[in-house]
């Protein structure tokens, strides 16, 4: 009988799935951008958990996904993929994510061999995470032809992280071949590709997961968080969606990272993020648990079989702030479906520039602190490959005072053959400084080397960089070349070549040391919030940073917020936790703050001439952030806004975002920077943008339109500056800008110092002539 009882239901409720799911799942993917089932449809949140989580499980279908071979070459997408016997080996990194599975691999190769090869003795072996899939013998027929091969890969072989390896087995004659020789080549056209079908599932309701699913750390590609608000958020909301999203883009790091919002909707697809309070939440959550303080649950979404959606919740803004604060920092003390904050997360007060990915200007700094992983100061390979370090800078770094930069460089090698040739070849953002050979004795006249175990030298060396060659961004390079000398031999005497690989090591105590410098510079710079988020990146909790909507913020302009929070997140690495959202402020509480503002172009703008657009801009948002609340006496400065002598057309037509940049109107040497769009066409492009860690770069000046083809800068707004600089530097940094003045003083010194000169003589002279009239 009891079997029966729960039978029975269990049917019915799996008859019902079968009817009404299939409904829901076209409904949503029909649907655009942004939308999902109204309120008033929409099943409450305990009906969804009441379904068989089983029976959504099985309803998955997977999906074929296809991936270009080339995009996925280790070490960045290729343009070309060749093996020769020098480089026999190339690998290809592909992931599964911790919510799907992968349940059929294949890899359709487009592969072209040598004509010189000898068939059969010939051929091209590929792996998968070390285990052999497939031997591909190069036959006779297939010599300097392009082949076709379809190889199924076990699925049972694949792991979180997957390395995918083509080996080339090459052999030109019956003795005597050489791996240098120009004749042992086969190339694997762009065309190949590797079909994955992936099928996703449900992960466990586990806060020690986190940030897993919705950020899976193996994932290459670009990270996409719905976020679910009420129909009209509060500026508390946003503040604890603007905390996450940092943080999110705190763990998308390079990726990127876009999370797009809703009001009052379901996200469509996807893990998403939801904010309830009891005043305040959309419709979906209407049946959750009543808060009794700050609390983070993990549960699986509505309308979905496979993702799931973490709710902040409270009985307050507050509370969501809590909450948000206590997820954003990574608590290793979450866990299960459900965590209660018990005590609010103590933020400690951060200092200007201690961005965790920016190095300390203060004191020198190690190699060792910029390597990114294990093992990134060694390369090891017949032709190691170079090793790269990079190395951000506080973009407002003031870098004229000071014309290079000492290195202490240590560095371990392989020792060369006896009269070969080595070198050491350092560059800065591909530009050569240094350039040091490797020899194969143990001391050196220029060079102090202490000899160490296993015939590895180790070397020291002092540089000094050019200090024009940095900028906010910049990578390093050192590129270990060793010649190759391979000796073939003859039939009657043959001999067999082994290439040996070369271990190269960069040692990590290795300084650079920008101490010293002074912070300074000349705004407003786009470049420099497009590139650093300069200035609110100064401060990595945002702790000087206000993010402001003139007026109710649309889901478009909240989906702005949060992706640049997100992007500036990526900048730092650190998480926001002073993030602070007004929605049409008091104009006397954005005193002393940095401004963020988010919102629309201003009809007058969009009405203009297009010739006076960039200079009528900074006045209107000016004027606007001054008379928000009609304050009575509050007007803008008065600006020489000069409009660009050309005109630009383009601009009135199409879709038109754009980034402007001038001082604050409340507090002198603080910042405004606007993120504004005209339609949702300019939405939805800066939105991109934002997402996009490689937009956005050549933005510049201090208004720039954001167009398809790039964008397009003007430098209405008049300049002022941030920082401090000692007098001396000030009348340095003045003569630079000007160097006719800069000549004119060079002369009166010059002048000056001869005519000191010229009386001191005259007084040594009367000097003379009076003591010999005394004789």
């Amino acid at each position: 009988m009891k079997m029966k009882t729960l039978i029975f239901p269990l049917i019915a409720s799996i008859a019902l799935q079968a009817v009404f799911l299939p409904a829901a799942f076209a409904a949503a993917e029909n649907q655009p951008h942004g939308a999902a089932p109204e309120p008033t449809a929409l099943t409450s949140f305990a009906e969804a958990l009441a379904r068989p989580r089983d029976s959504r499980a099985e309803a998955i279908p997977p999906k074929t996904e296809l991936l270009p071979l080339a995009s996925l070459a280790s070490g960045g997408p290729s343009a070309s993929i060749r093996m020769t016997g020098i480089w026999p080996k190339q690998t290809f990194e592909f992931v599964m994510r911790r919510d799907e599975i992968i349940t059929a691999s294949e890899l359709t190769l487009y592969w072209t061999p040598s004509p010189a090869l000898l068939p059969i003795r010939s051929q091209l072996i590929i792996r998968l995470n070390g285990q052999v899939q497939k031997v591909l013998p190069i036959s006779r027929e297939m010599l300097g032809k392009q082949n076709q091969s379809i190889v199924p890969l076990d699925p049972k072989k694949l792991k979180d992280a997957n390395v995918l390896e083509l080996e080339f087995i090459g052999e030109y004659d019956n003795v005597c071949t050489t791996p240098t020789s120009p004749t042992l080549w086969l190339t694997v056209d762009n065309a190949s590709q590797l079909s994955l079908s992936r099928q996703k599932l449900r992960v466990a309701d586990d806060l020690s997961l986190f940030p897993v699913p919705f950020v899976d750390p193996y994932d290459k590609s670009m990270l996409r968080v719905g976020f679910a608000f009420s129909s009209a958020p509060s500026a508390g909301e946003l503040s604890a969606a603007t905390v996450l999203a940092t943080y999110f883009g705190v763990e998308a790091d390079w990726r990127g990272a876009d999370f797009p919002s809703y009001f009052n909707l379901i996200p469509p697809e996807g893990h998403f993020v939801a904010f309830y309070t009891p005043n305040r939440h959309p419709e979906f959550l209407k049946d959750w648990p009543e808060p009794k303080g700050p609390e983070i649950a993990i549960a699986d979404a509505p309308l979905s079989p496979w993702a799931k959606m973490l709710v902040i919740s409270g009985r307050n803004d507050a509370d969501l702030m809590d909450a948000a604060r206590a997820a954003a920092s990574g608590s290793a003390l979450l866990s299960g479906s459900r965590s209660s904050i018990r005590e609010a997360v103590e933020v400690g007060a951060r200092k200007p520039y201690d961005a965790p990915k920016w190095i300390d200007t203060s004191r020198v700094t190690t190699f060792g602190e910029l390597a990114e992983y294990p093992g990134a100061l060694t390369t090891r390979g017949a032709e190691p490959w170079p090793v790269h370090l990079t190395l951000r800078l506080p973009p407002d770094l003031f870098v004229i005072n000071r014309s290079s930069v000492p290195v202490h460089l240590r560095y371990r090698y392989t020792l060369p053959e006896p009269s070969s040739q080595a070198q050491l070849r350092f560059r800065v953002n591909n530009t050569l400084v240094e350039a040091q050979r490797l020899t194969d004795q143990g001391s050196s006249e220029t060079v102090n080397r202490v000899a160490v175990v296993d015939s590895i030298a180790s070397m020291f060396e002092m540089l000094d960089i050019p200090t024009i060659l940095f900028d906010a961004v910049n990578t390093l390079e050192f590129d270990f070349r060793y010649a190759l000398s391979i000796y073939a031999g003859t039939p009657e005497n043959c001999r067999t070549v082994t290439l040996i690989d070369q271990q190269c090591e960069i040692d990590p105590r290795s300084t650079i040391d920008f101490s010293g410098f002074y912070h300074y510079a000349q705004l407003p710079d786009l470049k420099l919030f497009a590139q650093s988020g300069f200035p609110f990146t100064r401060m990595a909790d945002f702790s000087d940073t206000v993010f402001v909507f003139s007026a109710q913020p649309t889901p478009a302009e909240t989906e702005t917020l949060l992706n640049a929070a997100g992007r500036l997140g990526s900048l730092t690495g650190a998480p926001g936790l002073k993030a602070d959202v007004r929605i049409d402020p008091n104009p006397e509480s954005l005193a002393d703050k940095d401004i963020l503002l988010i919102g629309r172009l201003p009809k007058s703008v969009l009405d203009s001439p297009d010739e006076e657009k960039p200079a009528l801009l900074i006045d209107a948002l000016s004027r606007e952030l001054l008379t928000s609340r009609g304050i009575p006496g509050m007007n803008p400065k008065t600006r020489r806004l000069s409009a660009p002598e050309e005109r630009f057309s383009v601009l009135a037509a199409g879709t038109l975002a754009a980034l402007t940049g001038f001082e604050s109107p409340f507090t002198s040497g603080r910042s405004v920077v606007a993120l504004l769009a005209a339609d949702p066409n300019g939405s939805e492009r800066l939105n991109a943008c934002l997402a996009d860690p490689s937009k956005l770069l050549d933005s510049a000046g201090s208004v720039s339109f954001i167009r398809e083809n790039g964008a397009l800068n003007f430098y209405p707004a008049p300049g002022y500056s941030v920082g401090s600089l000692p007098w001396h530097q000030h009348v340095w940094y003045v003569m630079l800008e000007h160097p006719f003045l800069l000549i004119l003083c060079a002369l009166g010194c010059a002048i000056l110092i001869g005519c000191l000169i010229y009386a001191l003589m005259r007084i040594r002279i009367r000097s003379r002539l009076s003591q010999g009239g005394s004789r």
